[in-house]
């Protein structure tokens, strides 16, 4: 074999020797001994005596051209396939590119069937990029027309058109300014715009209201635009502060959802810029072209709206009348949420389901090969492609490995298939109930080892609901260890799936030299085994360059030689005095059962288990704990032994650190910010206090819908806990310019707020009529969105009517606390010393 290849690699020479000159010309010099073809390969000279007579390649070894070895089969439809994947350049437009490849694929469908050939397009990331489109188009449609209707209700015609005509501004003005800036619109920029959609609105109906109010008046339009817009500038600018606020903190998150993440407050504080800028500048100078520059005729209020102001006066009177009993009250409500929250609130990272897709992973005893695999997959094709055409998109395949992305194992029997559905919408069963059925039909195929079904997760990689690593200095002892982690798994209603990394070795045959014999031949093992190398794996014994492409020329024994002990055994070895040596003379063939697989982590031997859970009956996290809550004495019982928690357990960690971290900074910067604004360090915690009311509507829209606290939900949240703020920072507003005006706090706080019914109401119906549509699909469904638009319009749902009487009676208390301090104070003071 050495000699063969030492052949080739002698005469495939292309190599410059220099330059001669013949009179006036330079001729340069070249040694060409190159081959280019199968047929030169075979001619090429071994030895040669001096008979002329010749032993050539061709004579000793099969010369053909053709493929690698396959390592990996390819598969879509339930058939072999070769699969082509396009990538998107920087600056290309994905839908653009996904379109231009389906019509190409349109084109050539007929010819490719003549041939007997499918055409099939697989993991179209298009699609959700044009869903997510399509969700704030047409939400931003339908929201638009609904916040229209509800300003005509409060406002005149004219300022609610111009209020209205903020959001599509705000968009278009924010775009201009991400655009160079290098932003495209993508998954997570689109979903930027989706969460701030029901948002941008606040300012300008904020603005328009007060200029309105000052246009009842009777002021001048101009005049009512200067007073209006001038009145609520800081309070408007407040609250876009903190609501931008809410959503900065997320630009620190750590790890890969920080990453994930930071996308969303860059877009969001764009739009709250363009929004104030819009208000400010635009919107009054519209309402003077819309109104004119003459006085507005007196418009009478709604006889509806009237009554509504005078029974909220009564009510808000006696609520401030009986306060405490009001707070009592309003604390044992947050007390009993709070606990119902604890035990009905599941907490889950990202849920499965909100993809389309799942895999079906097949496994084989170790060392089947490839095409034993391919029949196992064949069977689960088989029962796959079955599923109606409503349910089934396309349906891929790999023989060769499994797993996706960083979990990606690759081995001869492995095999995996990757199923496409079409959109949940559009099916009559849902993927768990796919799933369920695909589970029963696929059983356990002939021969296959094992055969799990996991579904396509959402959000980025975060691993598998409950992934525990055994670690510690004996493999033996890991394995015992990770047999107990199986064993309360198993015990646990709902986990499914379970699988460790324990996996046997492949049957080997294991080559044992004699040493004596070799010694004898003048070999040793290091020889015996390169020259098994080039007979079994084959070595690259030279390179053809072609001007279009690069083939390796590689030598190795032919399959029916190499599978066969006796072959292998009569394989000549050539010892350094270049004399051959049969491999049979100085060695044997034993067929044993090869190491385990021996996974490391962090330096140790390690064994991974695995699981999933059904949600229904238990999440990751509750999963978890109980594995550690039974696990807690194993230092004491392993010394040197840890269990380390990972995959979606160890992300949820990070995430609700992260998400606690991001909270807290939100909540310290709206203070700062309302402190600086009321030049007060007690006020800012009576405008906190909508918070806890907000989060009150997110436990029972969570709790209604049957939906978990997964991570958008809680994205909901930390915005919510800006945008609540809003109203509450105007009324106290309000109620500070009373104050100021001689009035006292309960008369004050009462009337601010009643003043304040028409612009609180109008913002906060405006921003939910803005948020429902994307919470509940009424413009085309993005499921991912869904969960956070939820908790945002529900929260801000029940902070609404309870800022209306939150708020003064909080104020009140604040002043009536402050008003005790004081006497308490003279008290001390006026005492004899």
């Amino acid at each position: 074999m050495g000699e063969v290849a030492a052949a080739l690699r002698a005469r495939n020479v292309d190599r410059p020797a220099g330059s001669v000159k013949t009179g006036t010309l330079e001729n340069w010099v070249r040694v060409k001994g190159a081959f280019y073809t199968a047929e030169e390969v075979g001619s090429v000279v071994l030895r040669a005596n001096d008979q002329r007579a010749a032993l050539r390649v061709r004579d000793v070894a099969r010369v053909s051209e053709g493929f690698a070895e396959q390592r990996v089969m390819v598969r879509a439809l339930g058939k072999p396939a070769i699969e082509l994947r396009v990538s998107k350049h920087k600056q290309g437009d994905a839908i653009t590119l996904a379109r231009e490849i389906k019509r190409i694929r349109q084109e050539n469908l007929a010819r490719a069937a003549e041939k007997g050939i499918d055409l099939a397009v697989s993991d179209d990331v298009s699609f959700f990029i044009e869903r997510r489109l399509k969700v704030m188009t047409s939400n931003m449609v339908q929201g638009g027309v609904l916040i229209l209707a509800a300003l005509f209700i409060f406002l005149n015609w004219r300022l609610a058109v111009v209020a209205a005509w903020g959001v599509p501004i705000s968009f278009a003005a924010a775009m201009l300014v991400a655009v160079p800036l290098g932003f495209t619109i993508n998954l997570m920029s689109l979903l930027a715009f989706i969460i701030v959609l029901g948002m941008l609105d606040d300012d300008s109906v904020a603005v328009a209201e007060n200029i309105y109010r000052h246009l009842e008046m009777g002021k001048e339009p101009v005049q009512a635009a200067l007073d209006g817009s001038r009145e609520v500038v800081m309070p408007v600018l407040a609250s876009v502060m903190v609501s931008s606020c809410a959503f900065l903190p997320f630009a620190l998150m750590s790890g890969i959802m920080g990453k994930f993440m930071m996308m969303i407050p860059l877009i969001v504080v764009m739009c709250f810029i363009a929004s104030v800028f819009e208000a400010f500048f635009i919107l009054p100078s519209h309402v003077l072209d819309l109104v004119g520059t003459k006085k507005m005729a007196a418009e009478k209020e709604s006889h509806w709206f009237t009554a509504v102001v005078a029974r909220y006066r009564r009510t808000i009177d006696w609520v401030l009348a009986h306060r405490l009993k009001f707070a009592g009250l309003l604390l044992a409500f947050l007390g009993f949420t709070a606990v119902v929250a604890v035990y009905r609130v599941k907490f889950v990272l990202f849920p499965p389901g909100l993809i389309d897709q799942f895999f079906i992973e097949v496994e084989m005893p170790p060392g089947t090969n490839l095409q034993t695999t391919q029949k196992a997959l064949e069977a689960v094709e088989a029962v796959v492609v079955k599923l109606p055409k409503s349910e089934l998109d396309v349906v891929t395949g790999h023989v060769g490995l499994k797993g996706v992305e960083e979990q990606r194992r690759f081995g001869t029997h492995y095999a995996q298939v990757r199923v496409y559905l079409t959109p949940e919408e559009k099916r009559p069963r849902k993927t768990k109930e796919i799933v369920a059925d695909l589970k029963r039909l696929v059983g356990l195929p002939p021969g296959a080892a094992k055969v799990t079904i996991e579904e396509l997760k959402p959000g980025p990689p975060v691993g598998r609901a409950v992934v525990v690593r055994v670690r510690g200095r004996d493999p033996a002892v890991n394995r015992e260890i990770a047999g107990e982690v199986r064993a309360v798994l198993e015990g646990i209603p709902g986990v499914r799936d379970i699988k460790d990394s324990l996996e046997e070795g492949k049957r080997q045959w294991r080559v044992v030299p004699d040493e004596i014999e070799a010694a004898f031949a003048g070999l040793d093992a290091e020889r015996i085994a390169r020259d098994l190398f080039f007979a079994v794996d084959g070595i690259k014994a030279a390179e053809i360059h072609r001007p279009d492409e690069e083939l390796d020329v590689r030598l190795r024994l032919l399959d029916e030689q190499r599978s066969v002990k006796s072959e292998l055994l009569s394989l000549d070895v050539v010892n350094p005095q270049g004399r051959p040596v049969r491999l049979g003379r100085v060695s044997r063939i034993e067929e044993v059962q090869g190491p385990p697989f021996l996974q490391r982590y962090n330096f140790k031997p390690a064994v991974t288990v695995t699981a999933d859970v059904d949600l229904d009956k238990v999440t990751s996290r509750e999963a978890n704990k109980r594995v550690e809550e039974r696990f807690k004495d194993l230092s004491v019982r392993r010394p040197g032994y840890e269990l380390v928690f990972g995959g979606e357990a160890e992300e949820t960690q990070k995430s609700i650190s992260s998400l606690f971290r991001a909270f807290g900074v939100a909540l310290l910067l709206d203070y700062v910010i309302l402190a600086t604004l009321f030049r007060s360090y007690l006020q800012p915690f009576i405008i906190l206090l909508s918070i806890p009311i907000g989060l009150v509507g997110v436990t029972y829209a969570l709790i209604t819908h049957g939906q978990p606290a997964s991570f958008m939900a809680l994205l909901g949240v930390v915005a919510m806990s800006g945008v609540v703020l809003n109203n509450a920072i105007v009324l106290v507003a309000f109620i500070n310019d009373l104050r100021a005006a001689g009035k006292s706090a309960q008369e004050a706080a009462a009337e601010a707020a009643s003043g304040r019914l028409r612009p609180i109401w109008a913002s906060s119906i405006t921003t939910l009529l803005g948020l429902f549509p994307t919470a509940y699909g009424f413009g085309g469904l993005e499921p991912f969105v869904a969960p956070m638009a939820l908790a945002l319009a529900w929260g801000l749902t029940f902070a609404m009517p309870m800022t209306l009487f939150l708020i003064p009676m909080a104020y009140v208390l604040l002043e009536d606390f402050t008003a005790w301090l004081g006497r308490q104070k003279d008290r001390f003071l006026k005492r004899p010393r």
